[in-house]
């Protein structure tokens, strides 16, 4: 086999360390890319074309971009109450479609073409909600769902004409929530045309779905794929949340080798590794044997 796939990660598993030991860290194991990346950078102190220069120089790559413009993510620390921004009941970072103006699209298209990228994340609608187990949020209703998405699409078709894929992350709320006799997520592909989707197999996984399966009903509108992989049983996460027992990829119920090989077929070249819970091992020997059991099913090189 020649072609095979680039390894690169994403996630909350670097978030105590700095940008550059996450940076470092990667080439050293073997990755190629860092989703966070460019947001890292672009923030940093500093002549920004010497940092994009010295990433580069570490053998990696540039993948994709946030949304140019404060993000109400949850911050780390202090009560759970005050741990993130809420307006109307829902979490800043649900309120995408709402707070990303003309000028937030012209100035993430900016930067996505300082670094060399072609792809936009979405982490959040309304949706969030159903998943963070917050004081103060309620539940996503489907009125407020459909109107989100509908705008996302509009802001995809935007993205679109500069030739930039604006991507949903989904969690497994999506695959939980039932609307109008349809999942949210089949929701979502029915009610939009341009928005992409970044798949996330293990967090579809845990809601009882074959990754596999969506893959391949959904070529051509993937655009970007996460592996992660779970053992049976909870963990509860730094917010308090119940999650799914998170596990290396590799040594859980993921069908691995599957995921890789369906991924190749349907046209994508990279696969984000997105660790969102430690299980037994610390992140680096966890990222490292992400990383090797992936090479091993000989699609990942």
């Amino acid at each position: 086999m020649t072609e095979k796939l680039k390894a690169g990660i994403t996630g909350t598993g670097f978030r105590f360390a700095s940008p550059w030991e996450q940076f470092e860290t990667l080439s050293k194991l073997g990755y190629h890319t860092s989703q966070n990346a460019v947001a890292s950078i672009a923030g940093m102190e500093g002549n920004l074309d010497e940092n994009i220069a010295r990433f580069k120089e570490l053998n990696l790559g540039f993948y994709s971009s946030s949304l140019v413009k404060p993000m109400g993510m949850p911050r780390m620390g202090g009560d759970i109450k005050d741990m993130c921004t809420i307006k109307e009941g829902y979490m800043d970072m649900g309120l995408d479609h709402i707070t990303t103006t003309d000028q937030v699209i012209e100035d993430t298209i900016a930067r996505c073409e300082k670094f060399g990228v072609n792809k936009v994340s979405c982490y959040g609608t309304p949706m969030i909600n159903n998943m963070m187990q917050i004081p103060g949020l309620k539940a996503c209703e489907k009125d407020v769902f459909y109107e989100a998405i509908e705008a996302h699409d509009k802001i995809a078709e935007k993205f679109l004409k500069a030739g930039i894929y604006y991507t949903y992350h989904n969690h497994n709320v999506e695959f939980d929530t039932i609307y109008d006799g349809l999942t949210a997520f089949d929701q979502i592909i029915a009610r939009t045309s341009s928005l992409s989707i970044e798949l996330d197999a293990g967090w579809a996984l845990s809601a009882g779905y074959d990754p596999v399966v969506i893959m391949k009903r959904l070529k051509g509108r993937i655009a970007s794929l996460h592996v992660k992989d779970l053992v049976d049983g909870t963990a509860q996460s730094p917010l308090g949340a119940t999650m799914p027992r998170f596990t290396a990829v590799g040594t859980g119920k993921l069908p691995l080798e599957e995921v890789l090989k369906t991924a190749l077929e349907i046209g994508l070249d990279t696969v984000i590794v997105e660790q969102d819970m430690l299980r037994n091992l610390d992140l680096e020997k966890t990222l490292a044997a992400s990383l090797y059991n992936m090479m091993e099913t000989g699609y990942v090189g």
